[in-house]
Parts: C-alpha cells; structure tokens; sequence
C-alpha cells in the first residue's frame, strides 16, 4: 500500500494532487506545530493579474500550536475580500460560473478551526477530479516523532508499505529510517503541464486548483492529473 503525507494545505496546487491521486491513502499530517504564513493558510492566484495571495487568517496562540488546533480569526470578512479577488480575477474565465458556486458554500461555513476549512476543499476537489484516495487524519493516530521519524510512524499506523515523498524532500529525509521499516521510498516527479490560462500571455506555473478549474474546468483538471499518473498505477 502506498502513502502520502501532506499538511492539509489551503486550496493547494495541482502538484498536491497529483501526489495524492498516485497513492492508496493521504495521511494528513495535521499532527504537527502550525507555522504562520505558510502553505497551510495561504495560496497564490493569478487570474488576470499579477500572482497575489489568498490568506486564510489565523488566530494567535501558542508557539507549540498543532496545524488540528489551530483556529481561523473571523474578525474580520476574508470570505467577503477573497470572494471579491476571485470573481474580479477569474470572473470571465470559461469554468467560472460551473465550478465558483461550490467553492463559496465551502467558505461561507466559516468554520472555526484551519483544518475544518482546508479538509472539506480539499476533498471537495478531489471528488471532482475522481480522486478516491482514502484519507486519514494524523492527529487520529498513535504517532510520534519529528520529521521522518514521524512519517514513518504515520505509514506504519495505517500498514504502509511504501511511501511516496514529495520533490526535493529526499535532501532532508533520513532514508535508513525507511528501509529499517520496511518502507519502500518513492519520490514525486510532477511535470507542470501548461494549461490555458484567460487573460495571461505567458503560463504562471504554481497556481492554487482553483486556476485550473476556473480556466479549464473539471474535465480539464481531470486530464492535467491523469498526465501524471504511472501507467501501471500506484504500488501494491
């Protein structure tokens, strides 16, 4: 069986994906410290402009803060200055009109906690991509550790037998942990596919789903993410 491990990411681009739609189960790694600013609450979009962040913005708390603690601030109405964004960005894009209605319905539950946002856009794209990838919450399960020490407890919890990392991580991943486990190693090799892109001359690679939906459509977004799949598919 193979695993990914990902934080839950904020609308994440098409390269989290396509990791997740190689493997047989996404263990989200909400089981460790929340850092501001980074992919789990923020993206970039570009539409027809320059790129720009979309910034879910996170209540402070404690330094030791879990990405599964961790709370959105309401105080202020980012759903109302993000919604603006996307419809003045991507509002003449081919796909808007289908796919913007439920990305709002997702963000106007304004849940409480990040990951109570994140998971449901995640899965949410996932569904429309026919990604069916099972998913596990780390903060579920009996894991410790820090960096690959941790992610070899996460495959090992959930019976993994291979791991598939994301790329460039092999620099900072401690391999003989995994063969030590029984765990077979595998690296991501995404390709970014160029796709039309309204209103841009020249393609803007990195983008959140959201561009690709938005541009493309789901269909589109489908066969972008088949490109990347192996042909013998994931590993038994």
């Amino acid at each position: 069986m193979l695993a990914c491990v990902h934080q839950p990411n904020y609308l994440p681009w098409l390269g989290f994906f396509a990791k997740v739609a190689r493997a047989d189960v996404y263990l989200v790694m909400d089981n460790v410290q929340f850092s501001r600013n980074c992919w789990t609450n923020r993206v970039q979009v570009a539409g027809n402009g320059d790129p720009l962040w979309l910034t879910v913005p996170v209540r402070r708390g404690g330094l030791e803060t879990p990405i599964a603690d961790a709370e959105i601030d309401h105080t202020r109405d980012w759903v109302k200055q993000q919604r603006s964004t996307l419809e003045a960005r991507y509002g003449r894009c081919q796909h808007f009109k289908a796919v913007y209605p439920e990305l709002v319905q997702i963000l106007e539950a304004r849940p409480r906690r990040l990951v109570a946002l994140n998971l449901p856009l995640i899965r949410w794209v996932m569904e429309a991509c026919g990604i069916s990838t099972r998913v596990v919450l780390g903060s579920e399960l009996n894991a410790t550790g820090k960096a690959s020490e941790l992610v070899v407890a996460l495959c090992r919890a959930v019976g993994a037998t291979a791991y598939l990392a994301g790329q460039g991580s092999v620099d900072y991943e401690d391999l003989a942990l995994y063969e030590r486990a029984g765990i077979r190693y595998q690296r991501q090799e995404f390709q970014h596919r160029e796709y039309p892109q309204h209103g841009r001359a020249q393609f803007v690679a990195g983008l959140s789903v959201i561009d690709a939906l938005f541009n493309v459509g789901v269909a589109g977004a489908r066969q972008l993410l088949a490109a990347q799949l192996p042909a013998a598919g994931p590993c038994p």
